[in-house]
């Protein structure tokens, strides 16, 4: 029986001898009492020495504690022997009263571990401080949103966001849209391309935004990363730039029109002249022919207005004083009608290198507009301010000292379908307007 023992005790230790990784053996002191062959020759591949303790886990005391007090058989620790890193599974024998450590390089997976947590960390980063909106979705509903997402959804934090439906952000034309192109995600697992799409804030405003989807995997389970821009300022862009070659080519018809006028008037004014020396100043129709002539050169400063138009609005610039030119403007225009004007000018206000016409043109046509929409009577709060632009600012100026004139009614206002069209050649809501005023 003894020498099936021993037998039994061999074989097993030669399981241990040929076994590719290192095996230590300690006493229930902690005193190596035994190792293979591999541990031998894998530490002295590291440290160029036989020091098979650097393989003993620096605990190893209190895991001796564990085994002692029967709290635990088995554990696991990680030991670093210069630039090695080995997994140790530490098991206690009771019958034989030793401890068995069963050594493994996890070198090259350590580094894999780190190299996955750097990107990872990487891409965190990427994602937390990315300008643009970045959305997790599972099933429809937002699991994850970064800063950006949550400020274009209206939210002060990502976490006022999950749990929530992604159609709940949508405008009701959207959503179709969408759906069908999530569906096409989920079905296809292939990124689906840029789509314009309106949202709804959290306090109900809307957004135009350019939106883009591709399979996810989020912990474990299958996910749709949503990637959204903000296209507000570029839609603004496009209609500025609609307008501007609306403009253009206004200006050009401008153009063609004040030079075939001027050319007519030049005629009409040197006949009249020519009239008025051959009646002489006693006639009694001379009168009417300089009451003509005065309209006839009115109407060649016109001509010179559409040419500056067509020109691009090249103004005539001179140095003004901008405080008397407000308050004869509003004295003028507002004279006889039941609107007042409060007027609210700094003594220090900046002189301007403008043209006096349009700028009088300007505010005339405001004005007007602001009496108009008060037909009941009212005030008319006009100031100004010095003010100096930076290089980056909301206007799209050149850097500089500017002043700014603030024309405000307590009117009806402009509803919201028509204020993006102010501007547009012709448009009016008058029955008897031109459209040419603003």
């Amino acid at each position: 029986k003894v020498r099936e023992q021993e037998a039994e005790i061999q074989r097993l230790a030669s399981f241990t001898q040929i076994n590719p990784n290192p095996v230590i053996e300690t006493d229930i002191s902690g005193r190596i009492t035994y190792y293979n062959e591999a541990a031998g020759k894998t530490i002295r591949s590291i440290v160029d020495s036989e020091e098979v303790t650097l393989f003993l886990p620096a605990d190893l005391q209190e895991i001796l504690q564990l085994f002692h007090k029967k709290e635990a058989t088995q554990c696991y620790r990680e030991v670093d022997i210069n630039s090695a890193c080995f997994g140790e599974n530490i098991y206690f024998a009771e019958q034989f009263k030793t401890v068995r450590i069963y050594a493994t390089d996890i070198t090259k997976r350590k580094k894999v571990e780190e190299a996955l947590k750097e990107s990872e960390e990487s891409y965190r980063s990427l994602v937390e401080l990315s300008p643009v909106a970045i959305y997790i979705q599972i099933e429809g509903r937002i699991v994850y949103a970064n800063p950006t997402g949550a400020q274009l959804l209206g939210a002060q934090l990502p976490e006022e966001l999950y749990g929530r439906g992604v159609l709940d952000f949508l405008h009701p034309d959207s959503r179709n849209i969408l759906q069908q192109r999530m569906s096409q995600v989920r079905q296809t697992e292939k990124v689906i391309p840029l789509e314009e799409l309106l949202i709804v804030r959290l306090d109900g405003s809307t957004a135009p935004v350019e939106v883009a989807a591709i399979p996810f995997t989020y912990r474990g389970g299958r996910a749709v990363q949503v990637i959204a821009r903000d296209i507000s300022e570029r839609k603004k862009m496009q209609d500025e730039l609609l307008k501007a070659q609306k403009l253009e080519s206004l200006g050009v018809l401008a153009g063609g029109i004040a030079h075939d006028f001027n050319n007519m008037l030049t005629g009409i004014l040197g006949n009249l002249s020519l009239a008025r020396m051959q009646v002489g100043p006693d006639h009694g129709i001379a009168r009417r022919l300089e009451e003509s002539e005065k309209a006839a050169i009115q109407a060649s400063k016109l001509t010179q207005q559409l040419l500056t138009f067509a020109r691009g609005g090249e103004p005539i610039k001179k140095l003004i004083a901008p405080a008397p030119l407000i308050r004869e403007a509003a004295s003028f225009f507002l004279r006889g009608s039941n609107v007042r004007s409060v007027i609210d000018l700094p003594d220090d206000l900046w002189c301007v290198e403008a043209d006096a016409g349009q700028l009088n043109q300007a505010l005339h046509n405001t004005l007007i507009n602001a009496a108009q929409a008060m037909p009941g009577g009212g005030d008319v709060s006009i100031r100004a301010v010095n003010e100096t632009l930076k290089a980056e600012n909301p206007h799209h100026l050149p850097q500089g000292d500017y002043i700014r004139i603030t024309i405000e009614d307590h009117g009806c206002g402009i509803s919201e379908e028509n204020l993006t069209k102010i501007f547009d050649p012709y448009f009016t809501t008058k029955p008897q307007g031109s459209g040419l005023g603003l």
